[in-house]
């Protein structure tokens, strides 16, 4: 009963362009624990699933009878894909596998999910403030409007670089991932991986920088950063 309540809610919110109205029905469902998983396993920033392509044409199961398995089955599949168990046509055909078994609804919301947006227009803070910060975010430094009434005597002005902002991460174990403002993966930049993996981490520990990828054409380099592609080509610029 829960998971199908789960989605009549997501259908709510989706429904209302209210951000109270979306915020209220949270609020009026929040001990539906399917609901929550639905949304932690979305806006979570340390799951991905590298799903950004789904197939529309997967069979639809006619009834909803099989819900309660689904739930069980979805997450298991969601843990595979999040480890990289399954990849490519292997997780392709695991997804088309899984939605085969599910109802037009769940089909619905599962895609959502494994594209990292349910699109019913609720942000991570809108969720956190309901939920108490239980979802963790990917924060990054913005820049900020200032009222300056006296300049110092000495200060710095740095250029802004126009293109897409990327933090790198390098591990302990000196593998590099690269991730977007939203902390969605970039992936393809094999030339800055390589670069990063060479630099040596102090003391052992993990390094985090910030930066921004550029290349001589702005549109270019924001049309390329989610595509599955090697060898994508741009300047990441380190300023932190």
């Amino acid at each position: 009963l829960l998971i199908k309540e789960a989605f009549d809610v997501l259908e709510q919110i989706e429904s209302t362009t209210s951000s109270n109205e979306k915020k209220k029905i949270l609020n009026d469902n929040i001990d539906n624990n399917i609901l929550f998983n639905l949304l932690y396993w979305t806006y979570n920033f340390n799951y991905h699933y590298y799903m950004n392509k789904i197939d529309d044409n997967v069979k639809v199961y006619p009834n909803d009878t099989k819900m309660k398995q689904n739930i069980f089955d979805f997450k298991k599949l969601l843990a595979k894909l999040n480890s990289r168990k399954i990849t490519g046509n292997s997780a392709k055909d695991a997804v088309n596998y899984f939605l085969n078994s599910c109802c037009d609804i769940e089909q619905k919301w599962y895609k959502r999910v494994l594209k990292r947006d349910l699109r019913c227009g609720i942000s991570i803070t809108t969720i956190n403030n309901v939920y108490g910060n239980k979802i963790p975010i990917f924060p990054v430094a913005l820049a900020e409007n200032m009222e300056v009434i006296v300049y110092p005597k000495e200060f710095v002005i740095e250029d802004k670089f126009d293109g897409y902002r990327c933090i790198a991460i390098k591990h302990k174990d000196g593998t590099v991932n690269m991730f977007s403002r939203n902390g969605n993966e970039l992936l393809g930049y094999t030339d800055i991986i390589k670069e990063l993996e060479k630099l040596k981490i102090p003391n052992g520990e993990g390094i985090v920088f910030d930066g921004e990828l550029v290349s001589s054409n702005f549109k270019g380099t924001q049309n390329t950063a989610f595509k599955k592609t090697n060898n994508k080509k741009a300047t990441y610029n380190i300023f932190d």
